[in-house]
């Protein structure tokens, strides 16, 4: 009987230290994904971002657990950024933060989110698929606009989602397009300014 006991208390003490290494490992709840919840919860965390305000970097940093750097090209015209982070996303480029204040339409805001290959996102005996199908469905609900253009030089078929909406230009595209699991995301914000308005004319 005090065999058992012991064992009970040894176990329950690696159960303990397995847990508390699980969570020293998944900073961030999205690296806990595998499960289609977090799939799911993924995907609307994704719309949510494209049809906000253009997201701060202080802001993905915390929730996604990227670290932000400059870009070689940064300047005062092209304010580029990338980050490296954890699983689901690319360890190497997890995402990308470019500010153009001076485009031809307005600022313009580009962000990219580039998942893991499926080999290294087998979490839970499965790979992290994000649905490309699913979340063109949801963008489609939400009033989206998808347009396909094809570039006459080079032949590359090209396809975006875009929303106009408070103050925004908005476009979602998935790179590649047109696969299960998405591997890239791009959204872009080009702000909408307004031409400015004539004096009134004096009485």
């Amino acid at each position: 009987m005090k065999l058992l006991k012991t064992w009970a208390i040894v176990l329950a003490g690696a159960v303990g230290s397995l847990a508390t290494a699980c969570a020293q490992t998944l900073p961030t709840q999205y690296q806990r994904a595998g499960t289609y919840p977090a799939e799911l919860q993924m995907m609307r965390r994704l719309i949510e971002i494209a049809e906000a305000p253009p997201p701060p970097l202080a802001a993905l940093e915390v929730e996604f657990g990227f670290t932000y750097q400059k870009a070689l090209n940064f300047s005062d015209a092209i304010q580029g950024y990338y980050a490296t982070g954890s699983l689901p996303f690319n360890p190497g480029l997890s995402s990308g933060h470019t500010f153009l204040p001076r485009g031809v339409t307005g600022p313009n805001h580009f962000v990219t989110f580039k998942f893991a290959e499926q080999g290294a996102l087998n979490v839970a005996k499965r790979p992290f698929c994000l649905s490309q199908v699913d979340m063109s469905a949801e963008l489609t609900q939400r009033n989206w606009q998808l347009q396909k253009t094809i570039d006459p030089l080079h032949g590359i078929r090209n396809e975006a989602f875009h929303l106009r909406s408070d103050g925004y230009v908005r476009s979602v595209r998935f790179f590649p397009i047109r696969i299960d699991c998405v591997k890239g995301i791009e959204m872009d914000f080009i702000e909408i300014v307004k031409p400015p308005q004539p004096s009134p004319l004096p009485p």
